[in-house]
């Protein structure tokens, strides 16, 4: 499915979105429209790494994950691989929260109120969030070490099925106990703590001026902007669904296991985690 997904996903709509976005797009601004193109682009490389290039798969409740796309097993470094999947992963971040930022900060432009930020201190706050980001790049290459623990844990039985399907595994230790990798989670917990509020208050705030405002737009401009603040608001709700709320969960049992788990919440996290 992974890989039918990236080849009609390049082949079809990314090309009709980026041609509307390079020639149909003179009502938008250019910040807004380069971040949109940016936004395509990290979305192309993403697809390209996980749906082809490293195919992962969680292994459940253990601290692993199974590589079968075409780079795997084939001799080069896990810790680089790990390195790829991170930067195909946490890449498609900035260009979301750049257009958050840009559109809430146009929408506010015309008004009084406080959320008002200088460029100064935007380019601050991007900078920050994108240093943060890198960083744990960095850090899921690092500190994605393979357990010395690693062969007697893969003749466990519930693991036997490893054995046929080839690939790579990423082992980072045993049930409940990720070993060094449980630095890497330490990492994304710091950053989903700093920057989710921020987030989450871009996102409601914008909400608040689009239905207290909305039926006083009348400059065309200004109703394409509400529109397009629209759009990203219900993508972002998409992202959370499918990219941040599957990527919590598994790094939650990554770092402390499953065993503690309420089944309704494990039924839920597998189908978000397999598709």
């Amino acid at each position: 499915f992974q890989t039918y997904y990236f080849i009609i996903a390049l082949l079809t709509w990314h090309p009709i979105v980026l041609y509307l976005l390079f020639r149909q797009s003179g009502a938008m601004s250019k910040r807004i429209r380069w971040g949109y193109i940016a936004n395509q682009v990290t979305l192309i490389l993403y697809e390209w790494v996980i749906c082809w290039m490293i195919r992962i798969y969680p292994l459940m409740p253990y601290p692993g994950l199974h590589c079968g796309g075409v780079l795997c097993g084939r001799g080069i470094h896990p810790q680089i691989l790990l390195t790829i999947i991170a930067v195909g992963v946490i890449l498609i971040n900035p260009p979301f929260e750049y257009l958050l930022l840009v559109m809430h900060q146009t929408l506010v432009d015309s008004t009084n109120s406080p959320a008002r930020l200088s460029n100064r201190t935007q380019n601050v706050m991007k900078f920050v969030f994108f240093l943060l980001l890198l960083l744990n790049m960095i850090g899921f290459g690092i500190f994605g070490v393979r357990t010395a623990k690693a062969d007697e844990i893969l003749r466990r039985p519930e693991l036997a099925w490893i054995k046929d399907k080839g690939g790579e595994v990423f082992l980072f230790g045993d049930v409940g106990d990720p070993e060094k990798f449980a630095f890497e989670c330490y990492m994304l917990a710091s950053v989903i703590v700093v920057v989710f509020p921020f987030v989450m208050f871009l996102s409601i705030h914008s909400i608040y001026i689009i239905a207290l405002t909305k039926k006083g737009f009348t400059d065309h401009s200004t109703r394409l902007q509400v529109r397009l603040t629209s759009v990203l608001l219900t993508q972002l709700i998409c992202v959370f669904k499918t990219y941040a709320l599957p990527l919590g969960i598994m790094s939650t049992i990554i770092m402390f296991g499953a065993m503690g788990m309420p089944d309704w919440l494990i039924g839920i996290g597998r189908p978000m985690l397999m598709v």
